[in-house]
């Protein structure tokens, strides 16, 4: 309940911000991730595989005075997560799924078709029912995660980080760019010396439309 309030009021300061900005837009986008988790645990090296995942939200883009520079809150949904191989061809996928707000600042250049734009911001996430699948051979096995402070945890129930982008803009509002997310928090609850770090890279397709 928590969570959808949040979601809710960060939703609704978006939406003000592009009622007070004349010139803000709104934009649209889904695209597909590749995540991976990294750090140590037990004093070794954890690193698995990249996971592939999806990613789509809106965003609110608010030019700043007379500068090339304009602000984009964007709320997402978001997936996350690792792939760990093992010798006898078993494979475990944590999926972890987010509500993510990112708060970018963007330096938009200009051109006669359309712009390069780059930017980077804070990250900050919060979880949504994720699960562990551990595939044996045909068959598979599914376990839900548990968020949380507490030892008996799998992962913490906040993550934070950078984000970073860049990107091309149409002259009619359509934009490509490359995102990438950089863990900063140890998710991992229990022994300090226990460390473990999302990292995601996104591809993202959308479109920007003007605020009516």
């Amino acid at each position: 309940m928590k969570k959808t309030l949040l979601i809710a009021i960060l939703t609704v300061c978006c939406f003000q911000i592009s009622a007070f900005a004349q010139k803000s837009r709104v934009g649209f986008f889904g695209g597909l991730t590749s995540s991976n988790m990294s750090g140590k645990t037990g004093g070794v090296s954890d690193n698995g595989s990249s996971l592939t995942g999806f990613t789509a939200g809106m965003l609110v883009d608010v030019p700043l005075a007379k500068t090339n520079f304009s602000f984009q809150p964007t709320g997402q949904y978001t997936q996350k997560g690792t792939t760990v191989s093992k010798k006898n061809d078993d494979k475990t996928y944590i999926g972890l799924r987010y509500a993510e707000l990112l708060l970018n600042f963007v330096y938009n250049g200009k051109g006669a078709n359309g712009n390069v734009f780059v930017g980077l911001g804070p990250a900050l996430a919060l979880p949504l029912p994720s699960a562990r699948v551990v595939k044996t051979g045909e068959s598979k096995a599914e376990t839900s995660l548990v968020f949380g402070d507490e030892p008996i945890a799998n992962y913490k129930s906040l993550d934070y980080g950078v984000h970073f982008l860049g990107g091309y803009r149409f002259r009619k509002g359509c934009f490509i760019s490359l995102n990438y997310t950089l863990g900063l928090r140890n998710i991992l609850p229990g022994d300090p010396t226990d460390e473990l770090k999302n990292g995601s890279l996104a591809l993202k397709l959308g479109i920007l439309v003007n605020n009516k």
